[in-house]
């Protein structure tokens, strides 16, 4: 199955660049990200693999939680 769109339902590409921010602490539910990454957020493309998109951050191994966040418009 494959999504379509017709005039009840829209498929939408998601892919671009989103702002990603690694929490090896496990910190960002109580430091609020859900309402918004910090300043310092990375731009990673979507789809892709920040361990390879962010290895000189020093992700190339990294295993944990990551946040991503972009914004959209929705049609009618």
């Amino acid at each position: 199955l494959f999504p379509q769109t017709n005039p009840f339902r829209a498929a939408l590409d998601l892919g671009g660049f989103w702002r990603f921010q690694p929490d090896p602490d496990d910190a960002g539910c109580a430091a609020g990200w859900a309402d918004g990454l910090p300043a310092d957020a990375l731009t990673i493309a979507v789809p892709g693999a920040w361990n390879e998109q962010l290895a000189e951050r020093g992700l190339m191994n990294y295993v944990g939680v990551g946040w991503y966040e972009t914004s959209l418009e929705l049609p009618r």
